[in-house]
Parts: structure tokens; sequence; C-alpha cells
């Protein structure tokens, strides 16, 4: 671990895979949302999962030490996930727990009013063990939306977020939140 670090910042991928960045100016640091895209394989780094620190990067050790001496930001991307997470696959292939965890919706849908950050289209085409769904991806076909009308998802994204603050966040910078919130005939924002 480089003891010269100021600043420490955690950032949390589209999966959630855990990452430290570190800066020698905080404020770089702070504006260094964009830091997954700096990495020039990303895929390549997917754990998809909440709780985990790539190896690469160290782990809840690591941040524990780091956290004695610097105060952590951690970025929590609280409105969509991973198109290879295990939630996402598990809906893929019908498995009923994970049923509701996403938004299906008709392709033929009114969604001209949805405030859109990007030109992609906003339902993309899947298919599922129990046929082909079109599912809600603001972003890109790689960032599956959350269905935060299922209270199942609301828990389990409590859960994660508490747990940041269990290991330490001083800061949590909620990504996306403004898109998390779906209903056909709205702008969703």
């Amino acid at each position: 671990m480089n003891t010269t670090v100021e600043y420490c910042f955690v950032k949390i991928l589209q999966d959630h895979t855990i990452l430290r960045w570190k800066a020698n100016d905080f404020w770089q640091t702070l504006l260094s949302y964009g830091v997954a895209n700096t990495f020039p394989n990303r895929q390549k780094l997917y754990r998809l999962l909440y709780k985990k620190i790539h190896e690469n990067m160290g782990d809840w050790a690591d941040i524990e030490k780091i956290r004695k001496n610097f105060r952590l930001m951690f970025d929590f991307v609280c409105n969509h996930i991973s198109a290879k997470s295990e939630w996402f696959q598990e809906y893929l292939k019908c498995n009923p727990e994970y049923d509701n965890f996403f938004i299906a919706i008709d392709k033929n849908t009114d969604l001209s009013l949805v405030t859109r950050p990007r030109t992609l289209p906003l339902l993309s085409e899947f298919d599922t063990a129990c046929g082909k769904k079109y599912i809600w991806t603001t972003f890109s076909d790689d960032q599956i939306d959350l269905n935060f009308e299922n209270p199942e998802v609301l828990i389990k994204m409590l859960d994660v977020l508490l747990f940041y603050l269990e290991k330490g966040a001083d800061w949590i910078r909620l990504d996306a939140v403004g898109f998390m919130w779906k209903e056909a005939g709205t702008t969703c924002i």
C-alpha cells in the first residue's frame, strides 16, 4: 500500500465492484467520478458483487488501514447493475427470486416523455428462459435498471448502503439517483 497517499476515493463500478482510487489532490479525487472509464479494460475488473473489492486493488483490511488516516468517499451506483451481475443472470434464467428485480415492459409502450441522458434505446431486448423481454436500460444495454417498486430490491440496496457506512464511508455519492423511479407517461425524474 502506498503510504504517501493523501486521500482515498472508493469507487463502485456499475456492477458495484469496489476499487480504491488514490490521488494526491483531494479535489481531483472528488471530481474523478468517471474513474471507471480511465481503466482501459474495465470489463476485466468486474467481480459483480456489491461487497467485494477487486483482488488487484486490495481488500477490506486495506480500506480499514486507509480509513485510520483518511476520510473515504464511496460511489454507490444505485440505479442500475451490470448485465453480467448475478442478479441479472438469475433473472435471465427466470429464477422467481429475481422475477421483479428489473423492469420488463412492452416494447410498444410510449416512453417519449422519459428524460434521457443518452440517445441509446431505453429498452433493450434480452432472451430469457421465459422468452424474449424488453428491459429498461436508461444508460445502455449492459447497465440494467433496478426496479425500486419491488421492496426486495429496496431492502437489498439499503443493505449495501448500510454496509458501506459500516465499512467507514464518510461520504457516499449516489450515482444516477435521479433515474431510480420509472413510470411510463412521465419524465421519470
